[in-house]
């Protein structure tokens, strides 16, 4: 259920979206139509040429600030050819009353199915190998899974709390041997952009980070491509088919090959180590976002459920 709201004090005073257009005409090389904004959870989307504008209100105007300063860390670290290429550039920003706007440049293509194959799949796997060798600005803040874990610790009882900040801690050493770089923290079929079955664009930004473990945006496209199919939460994802295949070796062809690419030999524990560390940063992330991820039923679907498959395997701390 969306809607736009309007609000005036006067008749003739402009809207939010009215006064973001203005702030954008100027620096937009592309006209901005104002009679057919695409209307998004997190805000209005006005589609130019070459531009695309950007407008949000309240909380969601966070994601704008977020986007544009991953891109700018982006921008910063000297991406390669095959990841500049396919990114929304920031172009301009500003504020509108009470609502922000942000003008990036328009990628081609058009979105694609929930999970790539084919050509298409391998250009993905082509983008985050590249995107993940991205070096990170000097002092760049990096991923914490025990700071993820402080976020869960917002929503868990006193023993939860113990329990998961404990299991962050046997992570972040588990894993600390594994390269870091870029992530885009939001990588699904939604945000792709294909031209005859390849990669030609990846939007929404706003999760996006330097020095964040490999193959969680892979896994991430699995993930959603799996909950998109069935129309189901997050946490019986991981626990009926992704946990179950990384205690198995995990598997498919883009996993192996990005592994390959990156030099990775990812064992069963450490690739379960992954996919839980996939869980921690997915969820965290959920719930500094989404308002709605802290009730009672999301948590004991999406944090408790998963949490008690992890440990109940013996997986880093016993309860």
């Amino acid at each position: 259920m969306r809607a736009i709201v309007l609000g005036r004090r006067r008749q003739d005073a402009p809207t939010v979206l009215d006064a973001s257009l203005e702030g954008a005409r100027a620096t937009a090389e592309s006209a901005l139509q104002d009679n057919s904004p695409v209307v998004r959870a997190m805000g209005l989307i006005v589609v130019g040429e070459a531009e695309v504008l950007r407008v949000a209100m309240g909380h969601a105007s966070q994601q704008l600030v977020d986007q544009r300063r991953a891109l700018e860390a982006l921008q910063a670290a000297g991406p390669p050819p095959e990841v500049a290429r396919r990114v929304p550039w920031p172009v301009a920003h500003g504020r509108a009353g009470l609502g922000s706007w942000s003008l990036e440049i328009r990628v081609p293509g058009s979105p694609t199915s929930a999970m790539p194959t084919g050509r298409l799949l391998a250009d993905c796997v082509e983008f985050l190998v590249a995107l993940h060798g991205a070096a990170a600005p000097a002092g760049a803040d990096g991923q914490s899974l025990v700071r993820d874990a402080e976020i869960f610790a917002t929503v868990c009882s006193s023993p939860r709390k113990r329990e998961v900040r404990a299991l962050a801690k046997h992570l972040e050493h588990e894993l600390a041997d594994l390269p870091r770089g870029f992530g885009h923290g939001d990588f699904w079929g939604g945000n792709l952009l294909a031209e005859s079955e390849r990669l030609v664009g990846v939007v929404d930004w706003a999760a996006a980070a330097p020095s964040r473990l490999p193959l969680l945006d892979l896994l991430h496209l699995h993930v959603s491509a799996k909950r998109w199919a069935t129309n189901g939460p997050l946490g019986p994802a991981l626990i009926d088919d992704f946990l179950p295949w990384s205690r198995s070796g995990g598997g498919g062809d883009d996993v192996r090959e990005y592994c390959l690419r990156l030099g990775l030999e990812l064992m069963d524990r450490k690739l379960e180590a992954l996919v839980i560390a996939y869980w921690l940063d997915r969820v965290a992330y959920e719930l500094t976002m989404f308002r709605d991820r802290a009730t009672s039923s999301w948590v004991d679907t999406n944090v408790t459920a998963v949490l008690d498959a992890v440990l109940s395997h013996g997986y880093g701390v016993a309860r």
